[in-house]
């Protein structure tokens, strides 16, 4: 019997938080939006043993590919192509 990606316990699209202080993977219990780019998830580590419970944020930081329908209100850095990194040495000015 052959098996599909999706038919195994856990969703392929769910983010899949560890605890960062056993390792164990953690439940999100519940999740606010601050604004339309800035969210709060709390983590439950589900190691009973640990108890390990936190706030967490994601955040939008730039677009990657603008969208087809953008918000007008919304307003997200664009950065198109591949993220440019400089390498800088400690006192000498980049450029």
């Amino acid at each position: 019997m052959t098996r599909h990606p999706q038919s195994h316990k856990h969703d392929t699209n769910r983010l899949r938080v560890r605890c960062p202080h056993c390792g164990a993977f953690s439940r999100a219990r519940n999740s606010r939006s601050l604004t339309p780019i800035y969210i709060e998830t709390r983590f439950e580590c589900v190691n009973e043993a640990c108890g390990h419970v936190w706030l967490s944020a994601i955040e939008i930081l730039r677009t990657l590919i603008p969208s087809a329908s953008p918000n007008p209100a919304i307003e997200i850095a664009c950065r198109v192509g591949t993220p440019v990194v400089a390498a800088t040495t400690p006192g000498v000015p980049a450029g």
